[in-house]
């Protein structure tokens, strides 16, 4: 069942018609049986919807504040928090943002200090408003003990110590490896890093992939789960001209240690971030998982991406080409590919106009989730990326004309959302992608 819980701002519901086309429409959170997905959470006054201070750690907490109100309004708590991409405008502010995570989980979520979230970290060009420092996106859970869908918490070790509370300096990353959620498996950010040395293992993206992708094994592995259950990637890239590179170890990896990902290949964003936790990351993958394909009840379907008729899949397109499914279903949750205005047919984009690129998008959404037996009206979560920062009122403006047409009760509850202006997408020429969560059916 899907609860949905909206924003106020002076006591205004924040959907149209109470706010003008060009302004942020998403819900506080939506509630998916035992999920939760809030928006992301920036340092905005609840009340006013204005930025709270310009000082870091004040920003960070009044976030927080948001999320824990949040997280309460679902009937949960803060300590039930699973899953965050930690959106800092400035990579040199990283411990400083640790550090005031910490010293919140401490005061609100006494949990969270020893087995923080899994966690993966993301520099954006920028955030909603010049302004924002900071955002967190999150995933919790209403309970961590409801039947069938407990959750466990893995920790991460660096050099022996614990990735939480004091085991490790306050301003040093603090996150766990993995966590599960009922038959889901959230997994951290994984890069090309011995743990062990605490160094970066090279300065070649193929042996830097490899090693990420070890870790994600290894990950899902001590989850109980195998790396052919990996159902949806977030991949950040600082230079995407070593894609193809990094589609080509994929796929020989996926060959050698997850064969039913070279035929069904999981859904998959990718993005050039401002930049990675540190400077000689080459690639950072973020990954969800499942424990099992057929747990009765959430079953895993792959519906695949064809561009010029082929799927894209390994032998059907080459080993560097991109590969991805276009839908994977999880039980009631459907993960979509970020979606964008190439042209599958020709597999080229064929307008510039960014009205246009954002329509052809949606169009994909709505095709994707048609296929996978739902609708565009029963989408829960959004990831609005965006090449310049300055189309936000026309991505926004768009987006609403867009629910008027074709999913109308996203009107009145629009989706939980989270934006940040990246680098740039994974063409050039990009100037949305639209990378969304869903479900096959509100009441089921």
């Amino acid at each position: 069942m899907i609860k949905h819980y909206p924003i106020y701002y002076g006591g205004v519901k924040q959907v149209y018609p109470n706010i003008s086309p060009g302004s942020t429409i998403c819900a506080r959170s939506v509630v998916v049986d035992n999920l939760i997905f809030p928006s992301g959470m920036a340092g905005k006054d609840k009340e006013t919807g204005e930025v709270a201070s310009n000082v870091l750690e004040e920003q960070i907490v009044v976030a927080l504040d948001n999320l824990r109100s949040a997280m309460e309004e679902a009937g949960s708590s803060m300590n039930n928090i699973i899953h965050t991409n930690m959106l800092l405008k400035d990579v040199k502010d990283y411990p400083r943002m640790r550090k005031t995570e910490l010293e919140y989980y401490k005061k609100h979520a006494p949990l969270l200090v020893e087995d923080p979230p899994a966690s993966t970290f993301i520099q954006p060009v920028s955030l909603t408003k010049p302004e924002y420092l900071f955002e967190m996106d999150a995933i919790g859970v209403v309970s961590r003990d409801e039947p069938g869908e407990e959750v466990k918490f893995y920790p991460d070790y660096w050099a022996g110590k614990k990735l939480a509370g004091d085991h490790v300096a306050p301003g040093a990353p603090k996150f766990s490896r993995t966590t599960v959620a009922g038959n889901l498996v959230f997994l951290a950010g994984s890069v090309g890093f011995d743990r062990e040395k605490i160094t970066c293992v090279s300065d070649v993206i193929e042996e830097q992939t490899t090693v990420a992708l070890d870790w994600l094994r290894q990950f899902i592995e001590e989850a109980g789960s195998s790396m052919n259950n990996i159902i949806k990637t977030l991949i950040l890239m600082p230079d995407l001209e070593l894609y193809p590179r990094m589609r080509k170890i994929e796929v020989e990896y996926y060959q050698k240690y997850a064969p039913l990902l070279v035929e069904d290949p999981p859904a998959s964003t990718v993005l050039k971030p401002g930049r990675l936790a540190r400077s000689d990351y080459l690639v950072e993958i973020d990954a969800v998982g499942v424990i099992t394909r057929d747990k009765p009840g959430q079953e895993v379907i792959f519906y695949p991406e064809y561009w010029a008729g082929k799927k894209l899949a390994y032998p059907y397109v080459a080993p560097e080409a991109p590969k991805f499914a276009r839908t994977v279903v999880a039980g009631n949750l459907i993960f979509v590919s970020g979606c964008e205005a190439l042209n599958p047919k020709t597999v080229k984009t064929e307008t510039s106009v960014f009205e246009e690129q954002m329509v052809i998008a949606l169009d994909k959404i709505r095709v994707a989730l048609e296929e996978a037996g739902s609708s565009m009206n029963n989408i829960i979560h959004t990831n609005m990326l965006l090449k310049d920062v300055n189309d936000y009122p026309k991505m926004r403006k768009t987006e609403l004309e867009y629910y008027q047409k074709h999913a109308p009760l996203l009107v009145e509850q629009p989706p939980a959302s989270t934006f940040m202006q990246v680098a740039s997408l994974a063409m050039p020429e990009f100037l949305i992608e639209i990378d969304t969560i869903a479900v096959v059916s509100r009441n089921k």
